[in-house]
């Protein structure tokens, strides 16, 4: 069979099948992927190097009934095999297929080689038993359950022919196999329990070592040392390449006067630097109030020194679209959690300390009183405690604030409630963890993890097919809860249960809210409280503390105030700021690394694999001219061109290069490395910034008669202009066209961007 009898739409599917097959089964869909097998192992594990086969079909069942039913199971079981049977026949029939790569036909057999895939859809290919509690439970050999643990244990391994005489006799329960036919029996060279290959993520990450983890609490646990692992856990020293709550403590800054959409965007915020973190010697140390006030203090001295410099001199003037403007710059709001909010308020940050709340001067025992009038903080009453040395009487660290000395604003009102904290992953959260303890009361909980199995699939909706399990959920994850709650504890006979939830639901979505009316800031006010009511009063003596929590009284009390101060909530929220760690620094730092100590050394550039190739042509100014005539080129790339010669002739130069005669140019949209980075000629990808200070202009192939290649990039970055005198102590900022031509190389596996320099050892620009 020649490539052109075989059929067109099975092209593309069999050039990407001679290899690795994947599945897989936990998603909302039953997708499968195919990926070559005769490639480098660093190169098919990349996900460019996986193609999406489809989705295969899943079968429902009218009722539970049903979806138990032995005949059922049977149906979707058939159902599989005759689906993989639809996709893949047409491989193994005729004489092969003859494909044309790179202007060579060859003729191949096509083969699977394995499938990758977790332990259950490993059953679903063997067609064994998938209950770790059958007699059989290995897809691989014939051993028993009860052998398992046994390392010494002789098996039998299972294969076509032997599992074949089973199902032919009609006896295949008494291998663990169901009594379907398999498909893959009829594939050549393959063997379907062998090929079905453990993965090491569900194996061993997500399996034995989870289970590791979790044998090891409840060991702790009986021996009572589980807090002391925990201590130990958190005094591990912090590492960039290890997990870590907080492994930096980083400061972004954001415009507040411009409008909420553009504000909560990715690259309307800047990353404006790390604030240092003290290490203590020992454990002792670290809790020492000495090491503690220490810490708080500079934390903020840094701030001092970030900050002050705005608030010095008669204001700022600055060019904006070519016009000059005089403005005073203030702080308008602090975006953070609670516990950050008390280092900036230097409040107590224990939620059992006397004044727990940073906006106020509630007792402790008064937070879930909804109707008590407090006294609120500033800095005038707060100042007074701290100069006469009583500021612990209003839960205050005996520290100066910096904060007191900016004109215009309050710290303690401007550390805004953030709703993604104390909503989604707070107070909701919250409710979740009770409503379970009261399910667990009344032996409901298997019912309603029931529902949520039971709640069909969609595609802008998670679900939870193992009922609810808070460990590790995300934000985005506890708003999909909230949608589906609501109908999963109704009719529960517990009380006001599904009450409060829709409550909850009301409140929230009017906290989402673009803009406020008075008259819409009065029915949020009410939501609240009528949301906190029922909260209080389902979940009250189920708490440890009675509820006793400082998010929920700065929630009621408070964030109707902040939203007269500062507006909807929606302006001031950290669900974007959540990326920017990466977005901001590991991607820009991964791409533009410029190595000062690589003067005068140079490594021959490895695996370059380019796409989209722009333009080939021998180097001459008249070429050059005539492509900038093109009316293809955008105004960049004209301009990209204009730079062109000038900056070669400044490289070729400084590597000592007489004539370019003869030189050949190949310019790429863009050119893939070894380690599967992708260098790109647009500063943007999906919308969103590659670099943070630097643009890839021109990505090129430079040969020369009788040298290597040269993989060069042609880049333009910002600069200062040093000549401009200094405005109000604030430099004058314009972008300066600083042009380079720069090596790509990949350097263990980082790419790095190494520019050249002249003799003074300095950035040759044009």
């Amino acid at each position: 069979m020649t490539s052109r009898e075989f059929p067109a739409e099975l092209r593309k599917f069999s050039k990407n099948l001679c290899g690795n097959f994947f599945t897989n089964g936990k998603s909302s869909l039953h997708p499968i992927y195919v990926s070559l097998g005769n490639i480098p192992t660093w190169r098919r594990n990349k996900e460019d190097a996986k193609q999406l086969l489809g989705y295969l079909p899943i079968l429902s069942a009218k009722n539970e009934k049903e979806k138990k039913s032995s005949e059922f199971k049977e149906l979707a079981r058939e159902t599989f095999h005759n689906s993989i049977k639809f996709l893949l026949d047409p491989l193994f029939q005729g004489d092969g297929v003859d494909f044309n790569i790179d202007d060579k036909d060859i003729w191949f057999f096509p083969r699977i080689s394995t499938i990758i895939c977790d332990w259950p859809e490993a059953c679903t290919f063997s067609l064994t038993y998938k209950s770790a509690n059958s007699n059989y439970p290995c897809h691989f050999c014939l051993v028993q359950r009860e052998d398992l643990i046994d390392i010494r244990k002789e098996v039998i391994l299972r294969n076509h022919v032997n599992m074949k005489e089973y199902f032919d006799s009609n006896t295949s329960n008494l291998a663990g196999l169901e009594q379907v036919n398999n498909y893959f029996w009829s594939i050549p060279n393959l063997n379907i329990y062998a090929a079905t290959v453990p993965d090491r993520m569900h194996h061993l990450d997500l399996g034995l070592f989870k289970y590791q983890i979790e044998f090891t609490m409840e060991l702790l646990k009986k021996k009572k040392s589980l807090n002391k692992v925990n201590e130990r856990i958190a005094d591990i020293p912090r590492h960039s390449q290890l997990k870590g709550k907080s492994s930096l403590h980083p400061i972004y800054v954001s415009l507040g006067n411009i409008p909420t959409w553009r504000r909560n965007k990715e690259d309307a915020k800047q990353l404006l630097g790390y604030l240092p973190i003290l290490s203590a010697k020992n454990e002792k140390e670290k809790k020492s109030s000495e090491f503690k006030e220490l810490a708080r203090e500079t934390f903020h001295n840094s701030i001092k020194f970030l900050l002050d410099p705005l608030f010095q001199g008669d204001g700022v003037d600055f060019n904006i679209d070519d016009k000059d403007i005089w403005f005073f710059p203030r702080i308008s709001t602090i975006i953070c959690d609670w516990p950050e909010a008390c280092t900036f308020s230097l409040t107590y940050k224990s939620a059992n300390s006397n004044y727990p709340c940073h906006f106020c001067l509630v007792q402790r025992e008064d937070l879930i009183d909804i109707r008590k009038e407090v006294i609120l903080r500033n800095h005038v009453n707060m100042k007074e405690y701290f100069d006469s040395n009583t500021s612990k009487l209003a839960g205050l660290e005996q520290v100066n604030n910096y904060f007191w000395s900016i004109p215009n604003l309050n710290i303690y009102a401007a550390t805004v409630p953030d709703r993604m904290h104390h909503l989604d992953l707070g107070l909701f959260k919250y409710q979740i963890e009770f409503t379970m303890e009261l399910l667990k009361k009344k032996k409901s909980l298997n019912k309603v993890n029931e529902r949520i199995a039971d709640i069909p699939r969609h595609s802008q909706l998670k679900v939870f097919k193992k009922g609810i399990q808070l460990s590790r959920l995300t934000a985005s994850e506890y708003r999909d809860m909230m949608k589906i709650i609501v109908f999963v504890v109704d009719d529960l006979q517990i009380e006001d249960l599904s009450k409060v939830y829709v409550k909850w639901n009301e409140m929230y979505l009017l906290s989402r809210s673009e803009k406020f009316k008075e008259s819409d800031l009065k029915n949020f006010q009410k939501a609240i409280n009528d949301c906190g009511n029922l909260f209080i009063k389902l979940f009250q003596n189920i708490s440890n503390s009675h509820l006793k929590f400082p998010k929920l009284h700065s929630w009621i009390y408070h964030i109707v105030d902040t939203i007269r101060e500062y507006g909807a909530i929606n302006g001031y929220t950290t669900e974007t700021y959540e990326s920017l760690h990466k977005t901001y620094m590991k991607i820009p730092y991964r791409f533009t690394i410029v190595s000062r100590n690589r003067v005068g050394k140079t490594k021959t550039p490895m695996a370059f694999v380019y796409t989209a190739k722009l333009f080939d042509f021998d180097l001459s100014e008249s070429i050059i001219e005539q492509n900038k005539k093109d009316p293809n080129l955008d105004k960049k790339m004209i301009k990209d061109f204009e730079k062109f010669i000038d900056c070669l002739k400044v490289y070729l130069n400084i590597l000592n290069i007489i004539s370019a005669e003869g030189c050949r140019i190949k310019i790429y949209n863009s050119v893939t490395l070894k380690n599967g980075a992708i260098l790109r000629t647009k500063n943007d990808f999906h919308h969103k910034p590659w670099f943070s200070n630097i643009a890839t202009l021109l990505i090129t192939e430079i040969r020369l008669p009788n040298k290597s290649p040269m993989h060069l990039a042609l880049v333009q970055w910002y600069d200062f202009i040093e000549e401009i005198p200094f405005v109000y102590g604030c430099p004058l900022l314009r972008l300066v066209e600083v042009y380079n031509f720069i090596e790509i190389e990949v350097i263990e596996d980082t790419i790095h961007v190494v520019p050249r320099f002249d003799k003074n050892n300095e950035y040759f620009v044009i």
